[in-house]
């Protein structure tokens, strides 16, 4: 264990030691030792239009909050390991539009929030459609 009493008094005050620095303050403990998972946000996609998607989520209430980081596939599920399109870090920053993409085609889209522990939860998996893109056959 960390305080053994087999172990050395120097060594004991080492360990100790090491603890102080590695959690200056009790936040950075507690941070460490967090457990629970961020509270996970409600997605939605707002406004979609040929070449755009805009999603928007609600807020994090969580005090430990670090960031949102929102995924993009063109197919399910999204995971952590798709496409990576946001990483915000204001809690109340709600919104992300998804700019440049191809028409006629369907984007899956999940929010991940994650917490200064470095936990994370997803949101609900939505997916969205951008409109079919018309050629403008006169020239105008």
């Amino acid at each position: 264990g960390l305080f053994d009493p087999l172990v050395s008094p120097a060594t004991s005050t080492a360990r100790a030691n090491f603890l102080v620095e590695d959690f200056p303050n009790a936040v950075n403990c507690l941070e460490r030792l967090d457990l629970t998972p961020p509270v996970p946000s409600v997605l939605a996609a707002t406004n979609i239009t040929v070449s755009t998607i805009t999603l928007s989520w609600s807020q994090n209430p969580d005090k430990d909050f670090a960031s949102y980081k929102l995924f993009r596939s063109t197919s399910s599920p999204v995971t952590q390991s798709s496409t990576l399109i946001a990483t915000i870090t204001n809690s109340s920053a709600l919104s992300f539009t998804n700019t440049g993409l191809s028409p006629n085609t369907q984007f899956f889209y999940k929010l991940f929030t994650f917490d200064k522990a470095g936990l994370s939860s997803g949101s609900n998996q939505i997916s969205a459609v951008t409109s079919v893109g018309f050629p403008n056959l006169l020239g105008l």
